[in-house]
């Protein structure tokens, strides 16, 4: 029974020794495949923060970008349609002026040809000029609102929705200025009464309004921040 014995000791000790090699294999292999996938899990990671954080920053890019143009066609349009709007109103004396005054003046007017000609024949001058000027002025001030308004619609998806209430309510309101406005200038005499009420929609609520996205639009960019 001795090379029984001598035997089964034998075959232990190659069978252990063959598990101790695979186990010396697993364990040089794999840590390697342990680590392999951490990396590749790790770039994964990376990768997703790094797409992520990009996107932000562009939107934040966008944003910076957006806010202060917006509010800039937004101020555009509140001076053209403050200035319309203003009940004290300075125009030149046509009456007295010579045929050489008037036509140095109208040659720096915006009149078109036909209201220029049509100015010169008029009885009351100034008459004629306030009441043509004054759409000239409203034709500019649509202009501006437009700009405004067309730019907050197409850009509404780079701002907040608090940010784009506020826009949308003072787009809102001079609607409503633009509106009276109009209206103050048809009809035999020129509603003075409907003019002045646009001039207090602008200094009231507009007014308010535009401070408080002025604060909110300091408050996005960080501006207090970097003061």
């Amino acid at each position: 029974m001795e090379w029984l014995n001598t035997f089964i000791a034998k075959f232990t000790l190659s069978v252990g020794g063959a598990i101790a090699i695979s186990l010396g294999f697993l364990r040089i292999f794999g840590n390697r495949m342990l680590n392999h996938q951490f990396e590749k899990g790790l770039e994964r990671y990376r990768f997703k923060i790094n797409s992520e954080f990009d996107r932000i920053s562009k939107i934040h890019q966008k944003e910076f970008e957006i806010l202060p143009e917006l509010w800039k066609r937004l101020l555009d349009a509140i001076g053209e349609f403050s200035h319309i709007a203003n009940p004290v109103q300075e125009y030149p004396s046509l009456n007295s002026m010579s045929d050489a005054q008037l036509n140095e003046f109208l040659e720096n007017s915006e009149l078109s040809k036909t209201d220029k000609e049509r100015l010169k024949k008029s009885k009351d001058r100034v008459k004629f000029y306030m009441e043509t000027i004054y759409f000239y002025r409203i034709n500019h001030a649509i202009e501006k609102f437009n700009s405004f308004h067309n730019y907050m619609i197409y850009n509404k998806i780079f701002l907040t929705e608090e940010l784009f209430n506020h826009f949308e309510s003072v787009d809102g309101l001079l609607i409503t200025v633009f509106a009276k406005l109009k209206a103050a200038a048809y009809g035999k005499k020129h509603d003075y009464k409907m003019q002045i009420e646009a001039d207090k929609l602008l200094r009231n609520e507009v007014k308010i309004l535009q401070e408080q996205l002025s604060n909110l639009i300091q408050k996005r960019l960080h501006f207090p921040e970097v003061i």
